[in-house]
């Protein structure tokens, strides 16, 4: 092995011995601790008083939840008693030719909104609706047609058509022509509400709890809610099929073109 590799494998000297240091000379600990013994006496005697419990903070959370839906549903229950749209003098127009347009886009203009449902037969007004405070757009509006004919096939057959990028969603004026309907913003309306089912399900054990049998908190029942369900799905089903035949023409035009 060459002399440069083994020094690498050469061993160290060996470390070289120290003494042990000398141990300190403790004195003793004993009658130190001895003078809390005067403060003894005046401690109290008799039973420890009573523990008091104070919340957790998930008690109080659920405290709070509980006085909010409690208020809110006061507060709605007012706000019901004096809403009547039949008698509103800013609403207009035949309740029966009018349609309710949900889920636009915010950007959409009323002129846009004519052009696509003026497909159907000839509109006499179209009122967007926006914030009293803000001025921004809220994302629906009303649609009144002239004639009533006009009216039943934009209700079938304009119900998810897409309005610059948006699928709306199309129902008829239900404030003024359906008995006790009530708008989302009172706890009624269609479709499922922004809650979960998980929390629907506790607003209602609450609601039961408090003041008896009541409906879901957006105003439907159990049988609404899977009859919602049902034609959503039928909905679904029908524009996959559009989609297909759409996709099957594509592909035999290229056909036919190649």
């Amino acid at each position: 092995m060459p002399p440069h590799i083994n020094i690498l494998f050469r061993a160290r000297p060996p470390l070289e011995f120290l003494k042990p240091p000398p141990k300190s000379n403790c004195r003793n600990v004993e009658g130190i601790f001895d003078g809390n013994q005067d403060y003894l006496q005046k401690f109290e005697e008799g039973p420890p008083p009573e523990r008091k419990l104070e919340e957790t903070p998930k008690q109080r959370r659920e405290r709070l939840w509980k006085e909010s839906i409690v208020s809110n549903r006061e507060r709605i229950g007012k706000m019901i008693r004096d809403w009547s749209p039949k008698h509103d003098s800013n609403i207009k127009g035949d309740p029966f030719k009018t349609l309710f347009v949900s889920k636009i886009s915010f950007k959409t203009d009323p002129k846009v909104l004519k052009k696509e449902f003026e497909v159907y037969g000839p509109i006499k007004r179209v009122k967007m609706i926006h914030d009293i405070q803000s001025g921004k757009p809220k994302g629906y509006a009303f649609v009144e047609y002239e004639h009533l004919k006009d009216f039943k096939i934009a209700y079938k057959n304009s119900d998810g058509k897409k309005i610059e990028g948006k699928r709306v969603t199309v129902d008829c004026e239900r404030g003024r022509t359906v008995e006790g309907w009530r708008p989302r913003r009172f706890g009624g309306g269609k479709g499922d509400s922004r809650r979960s089912r998980k929390s629907d399900r506790k607003v209602r054990e609450l609601l039961k709890n408090t003041e008896g049998d009541l409906p879901l908190p957006n105003g439907r029942t159990e049988r609404s809610r899977s009859r919602s369900r049902s034609r959503e799905k039928e909905k679904h089903r029908e524009r996959g099929y559009e989609r297909r035949e759409s996709n099957e023409r594509r592909r035999k035009d290229k056909k036919e073109k190649g």
